[in-house]
């Protein structure tokens, strides 16, 4: 097949088609129970249990490349360079459910259709240039992977924000430059992938980061961990990013542990067994009730109510026997014992409420951290269908920015400035307000980076990471944007960011025109 390689097939027909669909069509997902639906086409049915997609109207599972060939009506070659080209050199934007439906309402023949609908670069190309863009700013826009509303200024400045902040994240890990772009595979993008209130987004299809203008200042560190969880992904053997595979990797096991659960304290503890135990008794009660209850009140003697109420609570506070004195009481007021079957269980009961009575201190287990709470909580107040806030991957992104504000030896905003900005107020019925913050806090703090610290230590042991003691000092320069519009953050000087926005400002401020006098001329 020209254009594509067998190997580049195998990997489209290996893509995730549940992550493709969440960073490039993000509005056709919906909540269907523990699984998810497609908006536009009702049939299609991801099984989060099993992670795959399954087509009822075809009786068939389906992956990302049949998604697009099948669904969206790509080619093979564009289906393939989608999801394993080697270049990716043209983007489809991504488009809402809302959009696509507005499109489809809206088409005409003789349109000329935006590349999302045609699905091949040629077209995209086509359609800019008779928009009046030349071939030479669509290939340089390509390249640089620079949204248009920077200028030259805003753009320089944007690149030497964004390689400072790499610099101070690979100081504070202790880590080279190419460990950084984890050995050369990651890219940034400045405004040029995406829309929308996202500050910033990665794109695991491309390997690339997105930072919105200003927006995504801050946002680096937490987008670089999106990077390192996908790249870490597909070295240990998981479809997808590590931290939704944990198993595959102690270290990442552990981390998912602590961010969600910590040890009880024994004040909780008893609170949970009190708890427990009441409800365990008002079943055990149940139960006899059941068996009992009947029988007794058709009786109608209160000397036989008495010995019930008496016999019942000598049951419930474990007495050994007492299942057999209620059968026997049964069988002497109706003439029948208790049912095998509900023996079995009421005698399960006995040595429940026994085993309670021996042992009234309860072992301390585990108990959802406030981080893991609050998450869930946020994911309640701030989205419709919920799963974000709390999963695997959006938590340790934001506790992995933590991890590196807390690393810091000085005050890095564009790496981590929003690390602690997930917060928002909750109101329950009465009107009450609470605050929710989504992100490590205190001792569960403490103990996640410890978590993070065994992981980077670990990855330096298995050479992924490359462990360097010493950070050398770096002069202040800016990087230069070279001719060929690529960065890159290997063998360069440390900028100087606000020099270089105080010189560009500078330079770029008109001269103040003469003023004006009143005086006649001469």
């Amino acid at each position: 097949m020209p254009g594509v390689t067998k190997e580049q097939i195998q990997a489209a027909r290996e893509a995730d088609l549940f992550t493709y669909l969440q960073f490039h069509e993000p509005g056709v997902l919906k909540r269907d129970g523990p699984n998810f639906r497609h908006k536009e086409h009702d049939s299609l049915v991801y099984v989060t249990g099993k992670r795959y997609w399954y087509w009822n109207s075809r009786g068939k599972r389906i992956n990302a490349l049949d998604y697009l060939m099948e669904i969206r009506g790509y080619g093979l070659v564009e289906a393939v360079n989608a999801l394993a080209g080697p270049a990716m050199q043209y983007s489809f934007p991504s488009r809402s459910y809302q959009d696509h439906a507005a499109a489809r309402q809206a088409r005409k023949p003789d349109r000329c259709y935006l590349p999302w609908q045609k699905k091949c670069a040629t077209s995209y190309v086509s359609y800019l240039q008779k928009r009046g863009i030349s071939t030479a700013v669509i290939k340089r826009c390509t390249q640089l992977g620079i949204g248009n509303w920077l200028n030259q200024n805003d753009r320089q400045a944007s690149l030497n924000m964004g390689f400072e902040a790499l610099k101070d994240l690979a100081a504070t890990l202790h880590i080279s430059d190419k460990d950084i772009a984890y050995q050369g595979t990651l890219a940034i993008a400045f405004g040029a992938r995406g829309s929308g209130n996202a500050a910033a987004h990665y794109e695991p299809l491309r390997k690339v980061i997105n930072l919105t203008k200003m927006h995504g200042a801050g946002s680096l560190a937490h987008e670089w961990w999106h990077g390192l969880d996908d790249y870490l992904g597909g070295k240990m053997g998981a479809k997808g990013f590590l931290s939704d595979n944990a198993h595959l990797y102690p270290p990442m096991k552990k981390l998912i542990d602590a961010m969600k659960f910590k040890a009880e304290t024994p004040e909780q503890a008893a609170k949970r067994a009190e708890v427990k135990n009441a409800r365990l008794v008002k079943q055990a009660e149940a139960w006899a009730d059941s068996a009992m209850k009947y029988a007794v009140d058709r009786y109608g003697d209160d000397a036989v109510k008495e010995q019930y109420a008496s016999l019942k609570a000598a049951f419930v506070s474990g007495e050994p026997g007492s299942v057999d004195k209620l059968s026997d009481l049964k069988k002497t007021i109706s003439g029948h014992v208790i049912p095998k079957s509900e023996r079995d269980q009421l005698h399960n009961y006995e040595r429940i409420m026994r085993e309670i009575k021996e042992n009234p201190q309860p072992t301390p287990g585990k108990t959802p951290t406030d981080y893991y709470r609050n998450s869930k909580k946020m994911g309640e107040n701030c989205e419709r269908d919920g799963g974000y806030w709390e999963s695997n991957v959006e938590m340790t992104a934001r506790a992995f920015a933590c991890f590196v504000k807390d690393r810091l030896p000085y005050q890095s905003d564009y790496l981590v400035g929003h690390a602690e900005s997930c917060v928002t107020i909750a109101f329950d019925k009465s009107g009450h307000s609470e605050v929710i913050r989504a992100y490590p806090q205190g001792e569960e703090r403490k103990a996640i980076n410890a978590a993070f610290d065994e992981i980077v230590a670990d990855l330096k042991l298995e050479h992924i990471f490359t462990h360097t003691a010493e950070i050398p000092a770096l002069e202040a320069s800016a990087i230069p944007l070279k001719d060929g519009g690529q960065l890159s953050f290997f063998g360069s000087d440390r900028p100087s960011v606000i020099g270089q926005l105080a010189s560009a400002r500078a330079a770029e401020k008109p001269a103040p025109a003469p003023k004006k006098t009143h005086e006649p001329e001469r």
